[in-house]
């Protein structure tokens, strides 16, 4: 399993390059992305943190994710990636990863 490293008040990215059959993804058609803690600790929704999700200015595929600013609880946590287009309404689970958040 992926775990990516978060410090809360700090601006380090996370670069996530999303592939399906190994060729990276079109993103182009996405319209919201949530980031939901499986213990149900947050939710971080592209809706309401704009600025913690970037799927148009990287590489194809690429999703540039913003988490510092999001005041997580420090510790380890399992998370599911959600990714929702026009088609997808529900959403699509793409992944699930772990969030290593620090003070």
């Amino acid at each position: 399993m992926l775990t990516e490293t978060v410090y809360n008040d700090r601006n380090n990215l996370i670069n996530l390059l999303l592939k399906s059959d190994g060729t990276a993804k079109d993103l182009s058609a996405i319209t919201k992305m949530e980031i939901i803690e499986r213990n149900e600790k947050f939710t971080i929704s592209s809706t309401d943190s704009p600025d913690a999700f970037d799927w148009d200015s990287g590489e194809t595929g690429e999703v540039i994710l913003a988490l510092g600013e999001e005041s997580l609880e420090a510790g380890k946590h399992f998370c599911d990636l959600i990714i929702y287009t026009a088609t997808y309404t529900d959403g699509v689970r793409w992944d699930e990863f772990a969030l290593f958040v620090v003070d």
